[in-house]
């Protein structure tokens, strides 16, 4: 229990400091002077900073795909997966932007699919459509959305990230069953 307490403890204050910090420029001495702890606390829980993001953005994955789908609309869907960004967007930039961008990239990856899977199993089962229709159609909601999101992360922030995806759920709702009905109406030949 204490453990996970110390754990909480570093993780919040890493997610603070990453509001305001790049990642690259955040030290363990930051993390363990804003949240009261000693160097050696710090190591017996991460081996670095970047064990500790890896940590913070598997548990973003876990608290993302536990999210219940229960034939939620792809908005719902999508802004509650993804609330990691748009909650604290300049955490995602921060992480985007710097060494490990591909630890990004495997959240975003990660979530997208199983959002646009997920949107599918629920609201999709009555048609008969292939298969490798449906993975088709997942690995291109999957791709747009992560090019939107990456081109927003690394230089758009002009662009309000909710009301962005919220526009995106909009068009995706209807285009996703639409394809869905022209390959159940279509099949692979």
């Amino acid at each position: 229990m204490k453990q996970q307490i110390t754990k909480r403890a570093i993780t919040e204050s890493f997610r603070a400091l990453l509001a305001v910090k790049p990642l690259d420029k955040i030290t363990v001495r930051d993390i363990v002077e804003d949240c009261g702890l000693t160097r050696n606390t710090f190591y017996y829980h991460y081996e670095d900073i970047y064990d500790l993001l890896s940590d913070v953005l598997e548990s973003e994955i876990e608290r993302a795909l536990s999210v219940p789908a229960g034939g939620a609309s792809w908005e719902t869907m999508l802004l509650d997966m993804l609330s990691f960004l748009t909650d604290s967007p300049q955490i995602g930039r921060h992480i985007f932007q710097s060494k490990c961008q591909d630890a990004m990239r495997v959240y975003l990856s990660k979530v997208i699919s199983e959002l646009s899977d997920r949107y599918i199993e629920q609201n999709v089962r009555d048609l008969d459509y292939s298969q490798q229709d449906r993975k088709l159609i997942c690995d291109i909601c999957c791709h747009a959305l992560y090019g939107l999101l990456e081109e927003w992360l690394t230089g758009r922030s002009d662009v309000a990230l909710e009301a962005e995806l919220r526009r995106v759920a909009q068009l995706f709702e209807g285009t996703v069953r639409h394809a869905l009905e022209f390959s159940a109406a279509h099949p692979r030949t």
